[in-house]
Parts: C-alpha cells; structure tokens; sequence
C-alpha cells in the first residue's frame, strides 16, 4: 500500500491487537488493486460490532461499506 492505514478509535482505548488485525486486513488489498493510495478505518463501540472501510482510489467514486456482525 502507497500510504500508512489511519485507524481512528471512537469510544473504546487504542489496541494494539486490532491495529495488528487492521493492518492485516489492509496488507491483503494490494491483491485487489495496487492503486490503492488511501485507507482509513474507524473502529467504534457499538452496541453490536460494526467496521466501516473507505478506500480511495485515482480515476474511481470515493466507496465506503460497512459491515455488522
């Protein structure tokens, strides 16, 4: 990947465990797409688990997805 993952924490302490299963995850795009030059995810307390991702990528829509467990 071009740039560093930004992981931002909302409501819960910074772990390094998650920041190492992010960044796994993260490793694992450049499979997919090697223009990747932006990855953001938020990691917040919820109720029920949930993950938001946003890529960005040149000459392609800005997408985000989320996920529930």
């Amino acid at each position: 990947m071009q740039l560093p993952v930004n992981i931002t924490y909302r409501g819960l302490n910074k772990s390094e465990k998650i920041d190492n299963l992010v960044m796994t995850y993260a490793a694992r795009l450049d499979k997919f797409c090697d223009h990747i030059n932006r990855c953001d995810v938020a990691i917040e307390q919820q109720p029920y688990s949930s993950q938001r991702k946003s890529l960005s990528m040149p000459n392609r829509r800005h997408r985000a997805a989320s996920v529930t467990n």
